[in-house]
């Protein structure tokens, strides 16, 4: 018993203290199922009490904490849209709105607000700190899946990537992305899985 994690494998109870994979509930029955003694300990045995922590014995993002900070993010990233639009509205609404009409400031807009400002925000934050603002409010962080480390600037492109691209068909792609973690056994979202992430508490 420890009031920190020693490891892979080890669990968080409900009285707040984390234990040892040994004395996981149902581990003595996995070890049965699986043929092997408790001096033959295997990934195995533990598989069902390691599903729950990343690599490192943190535990995984519970969903309503996922969902609370991606609303504060859109609330964020909502108010940058407004600050960002004036300005890009502001620069092109004499010379180049006459030229080449209102065609063209829409494409800037889009291009400028969900490529740069979002992907410059989510990217940035995410490589530097594994957290985005909202990931802070609630007490999350994302990772790497197979080592628990911080993540890489290319992940961080890549995951934002999945995400921006799963909104173009109709928000259905997106819908479903942020629906996944409710049945997946790792809680990831389609993105994390695409660029090998976890999201953890702390």
């Amino acid at each position: 018993m420890s009031d920190v994690s020693q490891g892979p494998g080890w669990w968080l109870a409900s009285d707040g203290k984390w234990y040892p994979p040994e004395s996981a509930p149902g581990a003595q029955q996995a070890q049965q199922v699986g043929g092997r003694s408790s001096a033959g300990q295997s990934n195995f045995v533990y598989q069902a009490v390691q599903l729950k922590v990343d690599p490192l014995g943190r535990p995984l993002a519970q969903y309503g904490s996922r969902v609370g900070a991606t609303l504060i993010d859109a609330l964020l990233l909502g108010l940058l849209d407004v600050i960002v639009g004036a300005i890009v509205n502001a620069a092109f609404s004499s010379s180049a709105s006459l030229m080449f009409g209102t065609r063209f400031n829409f494409s800037v807009r889009g291009f400028l607000l969900y490529l740069v400002v979002h992907g410059t925000y989510t990217v940035a934050f995410l490589a530097i700190r594994g957290q985005t603002l909202g990931n802070m409010a609630v007490g999350t962080r994302v990772v790497d899946a197979g080592t628990g480390s911080a993540i890489t600037p290319q992940q961080a492109g890549i995951r934002y990537g999945i995400q921006y691209l799963l909104r173009i068909p109709y928000g259905l792609g997106q819908l479903i992305n942020y629906l996944w973690p409710l049945w997946d056994d790792r809680r990831q979202t389609l993105h994390d899985k695409v660029a090998k992430t976890l999201v953890v508490r702390g």
